[in-house]
């Protein structure tokens, strides 16, 4: 068996290859991009204007630019104070400080964002399992689509998911280690990414659901709390700040703002449903389900019937995932997608990455046991996808926070297969397993080079 040390040292030499690889690969891109979005204009130019005074943070000489071309915005564009938090912004102005403005500097924080989610996830996956779903999660993220074309636009999503992972990890390390440290810094991290977009805030209320569905007593700790309330404590400025352009009308401004909006109604109704389903789950969960068990069998029956639910609902997208040539939708208007169903992100990540069917694979498959972190993994990914499945906005990159986690699991599902196979008594039974393990995994990684290099590496798109 080789020593653990040489294999540590050669997993990190494999790494920096990786994040090597990817600077060179993804700056080249971004360099021969020949089209913007209209958010990469906004958050550069922002960064550009904060160096005359934060006064400046808004986007209203763009604003008027953009409308005198004939092109309608939406009202927040014209308000004296932009409607997201600054931190991405503050970085890039950073960096525009130290490095100057060239055609590759507007990137090197998304960039950076992007690139460093390699090891994160090594780092995280060999936590939770070990080193070999470490690396290989280290080495799907490396090669995923969604981060990649991320990473190559001037858009705060790669550093949401840089946040949102790292927070989770943090937890993760609290709870294996009984640390308490790793709560506090957890919602440190959490609170970095509700000032990033407040929807950077998703690694705190992932921990919340965690710990309200498998470790209620962890309400019983005050570091615990204290991870759920930092968040809000360090958004203190921002609101602060809103109060002093605005005045205390900026709350009631943002309600009415967001409550004549087509689309905030359709989201209105759909909490209002999730809230009244929640609320009758909890009372037949309290009143019925505590007074008896529910066997094992019957356990597994749910989980098959469910599983087979899905494959029929999703069946079209998971020949599409298993077909080498398929390539995902790509657009620069907005309407690409609207009015898709439901199960829209479910869809996309079948179409993105193979390793996403293996992923959700694994909730329908029974397991003895399960580490609190792989739960966390779990709970982490079902919260994003049915938070921005209940927003519906349907864009893939919102739901970065979720690829991580759906990675480490599926890689976590395809190695627990290589190892169900050793232990068959048949060697041509193993041999078989093997083989068609090998297969997948190199499907998968032929597949991603593919759309790669057909779509990311283009990078000519704004809605996928």
């Amino acid at each position: 068996m080789p020593n653990i040390k040489i294999v540590r040292l050669l997993i990190v030499l494999a790494l920096c290859v990786m994040m090597a690889a990817a600077v060179k690969v993804r700056s080249e891109a971004i360099l021969q991009t020949k089209y913007k979005s209209i958010d990469e204009m906004v958050y550069h130019r922002l960064a550009v204007q904060i160096q005359w005074g934060l006064e400046n943070y808004h986007t209203i000489p763009l604003a008027h630019k953009l409308s005198d071309a004939g092109r309608d915005l939406p009202d927040y564009f014209f308000e004296p104070l932009f409607k997201h938090p600054p931190l991405f912004t503050f970085f890039n102005y950073a960096v525009y400080q130290t490095f100057g403005i060239t055609p590759l500097s507007p990137f090197y924080v998304t960039l950076a964002c992007g690139v460093l989610m390699i090891p994160l996830v090594y780092l995280f996956g060999a936590y939770v399992f070990n080193l070999w779903v470490g690396f290989f999660s280290a080495l799907v993220m490396a090669l995923d689509p969604v981060t990649i074309i991320c990473s190559q636009k001037v858009w705060p999503d790669s550093m949401i998911g840089l946040w949102v992972t790292l927070a989770l990890f943090a937890f993760t390390w609290s709870l294996a280690r009984n640390n308490n440290r790793g709560f506090v810094f957890s919602g440190f991290v959490s609170g970095l990414g509700a000032l990033t977009k407040y929807t950077g805030a998703l690694g705190t209320i992932i921990c919340f659901v965690y710990a309200a569905v498998y470790d209620r007593k962890l309400f019983r700790n005050p570091y615990f709390w204290a991870c759920l309330l930092i968040p809000l404590i360090m958004l203190i400025p921002w609101f602060a700040w809103n109060v002093h352009v605005y005045g205390w009308k900026f709350f009631a401004m943002q309600i009415q703002l967001h409550s004549n909006s087509e689309h905030f109604a359709k989201v209105k109704h759909k909490l209002l449903v999730l809230v009244l389903a929640a609320a009758t789950a909890l009372v037949f969960f309290f009143k019925y389900v505590r007074k008896f068990s529910v066997k094992s069998g019957a356990r597994t029956n749910i989980r098959i019937a469910a599983g087979c639910a899905a494959v029929l609902l999703l069946w079209e997208y998971i020949v599409r995932s298993f077909n080498l040539f398929h390539l995902p939708r790509v657009s620069w208007a907005g309407a690409a997608f609207y009015g898709s169903p439901p199960y829209f992100y479910l869809a996309r990540l079948l179409e993105w990455n193979l390793v996403s069917f293996f992923a959700m694979l694994a909730f329908f498959i029974p397991k003895k046991e399960c580490r609190p972190g792989e739960l966390l993994l779990r709970v982490g990914f079902i919260t994003v996808i049915i938070a921005f499945t209940m927003w519906g906005a349907y864009q893939s990159r919102y739901i970065i926070a979720a690829i991580p986690l759906c990675i480490m699991i599926g890689v976590n599902f395809l190695c627990e297969l290589f190892a169900g196979a050793y232990e068959l008594d048949s060697l041509w039974a193993r041999m078989l397993g093997y083989g068609a393990l090998a297969a997948f995994g190199c499907m998968m990684v032929l597949k991603l080079i593919y759309i790669n290099h057909m779509i990311s590496y283009t990078n000519d798109m704004c809605y996928f």
